[in-house]
């Protein structure tokens, strides 16, 4: 990573580059991400990706990770694998109770 790059910003950019289009080519890998977890979880529970349920999954899982990549970026001594299995303990404690019991 080059000086003055933050992670999360597209590769090939610094931080007075960032095109527009590039912008949107970035939101659209993160968005293609999303989509796939959203059917995964729709069809776990046997509803649409696009119902709330599969779309906050998706979206809370997308921060989840980033949030696990940015910590260790910020300290690369730490262990990226435990920081995304830390992460998404703490997530799968909350989103337990979207789930019915049945479930």
């Amino acid at each position: 990573m080059s000086v003055g790059q933050r992670p999360g910003r597209p590769p090939g950019t610094s931080r007075g580059a960032v095109t527009r289009t590039a912008l949107e080519m970035f939101a659209l890998r993160y968005a293609e991400w999303r989509e796939v977890i959203a059917e995964w979880v729709a069809a776990r529970l046997g509803g649409r990706p696009g119902d709330l349920i599969p779309q906050t999954v998706a979206h809370a899982a997308l921060g989840t990770s980033m949030a696990a990549f940015l910590v260790w970026v910020d300290d690369p001594a730490s262990d990226l694998v435990a920081n995304l299995e830390g992460a998404y303990r703490l997530l799968g404690q909350g989103l337990r109770e979207l789930v019915p019991a049945s479930s």
